[in-house]
């Protein structure tokens, strides 16, 4: 299965991306929260302002697309991805993306990423940045797997 999936993305409607956001919300406010020490309900205010902010770019120009991952074969959401391009510049920004945790494992993640960036392509986008967190290793592996480059680390640490 890992090899041979075959993907679509779709563009989500209004009920979908906004069920999609909420979910976004709370996973970032999640990591927000372990990231910086911060309460839950500290996290969750300050995702909530961020993901606003990242919905409404100041330029009018950047274009925001919010899709579901569809697996050809079954006909099956296994997941979604909220990202951006910024046609006057050529970049796109991952904001976002998620594998159901019943998909996760058997290539959805991969074949997504790929199907991303062929879109990505054919909008004339010539760099596609994301974040990750440091303890998504899963992701991180990927993401590396994939040709993304490392182009900045935070760290810490916990003296006791």
């Amino acid at each position: 299965m890992k090899n041979n999936l075959n993907l679509k993305l779709i563009p989500k409607n209004e009920t979908e991306k906004e069920e999609f956001l909420e979910k976004t919300i709370i996973d970032y406010a999640e990591g927000l929260a372990k990231a910086n020490d911060l309460t839950s309900e500290k996290a969750l205010e300050i995702s909530k302002q961020q993901i606003k902010h990242a919905l409404n770019p100041e330029k009018d120009t950047i274009q925001t697309h919010v899709v579901s991952v569809i697996d050809e074969t079954t006909q099956e959401e296994v997941g979604g991805i909220w990202f951006t391009i910024n046609p006057e510049n050529g970049k796109s920004f991952i904001y976002q993306i998620l594998i159901e945790e019943a998909h996760r494992g058997k290539g959805y993640g991969k074949a997504a990423m790929h199907e991303l960036h062929e879109f990505c392509k054919t909008q004339g986008v010539k760099k596609i940045a994301l974040s990750v967190f440091g303890w998504n290793t899963r992701a991180f592996e990927l993401y590396k797997k994939m040709g993304y480059e490392i182009v900045q680390i935070a760290m810490r640490k916990t003296l006791k």
